[in-house]
């Protein structure tokens, strides 16, 4: 079975066609997940900050993650191609 952070990179991946999409587990313990999540799409261009995020979080509760408490804490990180581009160029 995969993991819980492959489950929710493979999601997001499917659905919002990101690239690139990063799903790091910090934690993993009996309260659940920790899970920080890098997703670049076109699908959010001209989307406010708040309504990428609650894409991602409607996506992840559709797919049964959320539910069943196995994600703990989750930290967004959700970007347009042009934004990922100009972070990389700050780096």
């Amino acid at each position: 079975m995969a993991s819980i952070a492959d489950q929710v990179r493979d999601m997001c991946r499917d659905h919002f066609e990101g690239d690139p999409c990063e799903v790091t587990n910090h934690a993993s313990c009996s309260a659940g997940a920790k899970l920080e999540v890098l997703l670049v799409s076109a699908k959010f261009e001209g989307v406010p900050l708040i309504k990428r995020h609650r894409m991602v979080n409607s996506l992840l509760k559709e797919g049964g993650l959320m539910v069943d408490e196995r994600i703990h804490a989750l930290s967004l990180k959700t970007w347009t191609p042009d934004q990922w581009e100009k972070k990389k160029g700050q780096a």
